[in-house]
């Protein structure tokens, strides 16, 4: 049994419990739009529905009895990252892709991290969701972080492991409304956190950071469900203008980020953790195919995928899925190594159709 492999004390499950039910003291923040001041709670700019309860508890009950089936079957191939390459002061934008969606971004001499999560598992449970294998590096190895980027505070998005060792350091951090009050906890100073409402945008050291709509929800406990927001980012510097979809389902956001920000040189966007019972919180490959065409993207970089199982699909079959179509679009996907540096002119290979 998993339970067997995993939890070695029940203070591990009393942890998790607790951090459940505790309650969180998330400001109210009506000066938002898309902040509802009857629930107290951010908003969709349409209804989205959420998962049924006994949708959410089959589920749980079936990711609790083991998914191993949907995960590799042999460790994934990862590469040691070229961190000279990837800090090579020129004027190409580089990256680096640490599976799901942690990314290392080199931009305008800048480091950005988004989403930082390298634990063993993306559940408050710890006993489920756990990462295939190490990360290419581990965050002790990473150069010097100038701004993390949070796009919401779901376990797999914000590990307060990682984030813990950013505090005292110069990072900045940049995150939608009300995530900051999540990161105060862990020592991080509040004149380091800006939070950001949709299409707000800040602009550090020569770089544009703007939070851009996803349609999504929020919640770490069973108190705090959307008591803080989510989005997506577009990151302007020079000619280049990258955009990180964040999670989120299809919807009419994708087109009008593409009329305010016309040419999307490489979008990271969300491809797998899809599953029939939660159809309005992440894309089926299909769907982001077409997010992808409604963005009007130069090149594509699948995300939310290749480290952890957090729905019923197999590990690799969402690019399976996307990749072929993105094609048939006329779009050029990129599928980097794990741990590899590549940039948007990069010539990748398909390693994820020789594994099972």
């Amino acid at each position: 049994m998993i339970f067997k492999k995993w939890v070695t004390t029940p203070v591990q499950a009393i942890r998790a419990v607790y951090a459940a039910l505790l309650p969180r003291n998330v400001p109210d923040y009506p000066e938002s739009s898309h902040f509802d001041k009857k629930t107290a709670r951010f908003v969709n700019p349409q209804p989205m529905g959420g998962v049924a309860f006994r949708d959410g508890m089959s589920a749980l009950l079936e990711m609790l009895q083991g998914v191993s089936q949907y995960g590799p079957k042999k460790p994934l191939p990862t590469i040691k990252p070229d961190w000279p390459l990837f800090l090579q002061n020129d004027d190409i934008n580089r990256f680096i892709w640490f599976g799901h969606s942690t990314l290392l971004m080199r931009v305008g001499q800048q480091t950005v991290a988004i989403d930082p999560v390298l634990g063993k598992s993306v559940s408050p449970l710890v006993v489920n969701m756990r990462r295939f294998q190490e990360p290419a590096a581990a965050v002790s190895e990473w150069p010097q972080v100038d701004v993390i980027l949070l796009s919401h505070n779901h376990y797999d998005h914000l590990e307060e492991k990682t984030l813990k060792r950013f505090a005292g350091t110069s990072t900045r951090f940049i995150v939608p409304l009300g995530v900051g009050e999540y990161l105060k906890p862990l020592g991080i100073n509040a004149e380091k956190i800006t939070e950001l409402d949709w299409w707000q945008s800040l602009d550090y050291q020569n770089i544009s950071y703007t939070l851009v709509p996803a349609w999504h929800n929020t919640g770490r406990g069973l108190r705090d469900n959307d008591k803080s927001f989510w989005g997506g980012y577009i990151i302007q510097q020079a000619d280049d203008t990258i955009y990180y979809s964040g999670d989120s389902a299809y919807g009419a956001h994708f087109a009008e980020i593409a009329r305010r920000f016309p040419h999307i040189d490489l979008a990271f966007i969300e491809n797998g953790q899809y599953d029939r019972r939660w159809p309005n919180n992440h894309m089926t490959p299909e769907l982001t195919v077409q997010a992808a065409v409604d963005l009007q993207a130069d090149r594509v970089v699948p995300i939310h995928w290749g480290a952890y199982t957090i729905a019923f699909h197999p590990w690799n079959e969402p690019v399976q899925r996307s990749i072929p179509l993105l094609r048939e679009k006329g779009i050029q996907p990129l599928t980097p190594y794990q741990g590899q540096v590549f940039d948007k002119n990069t010539v990748t290979e398909e390693w994820y159709l020789t594994l099972e």
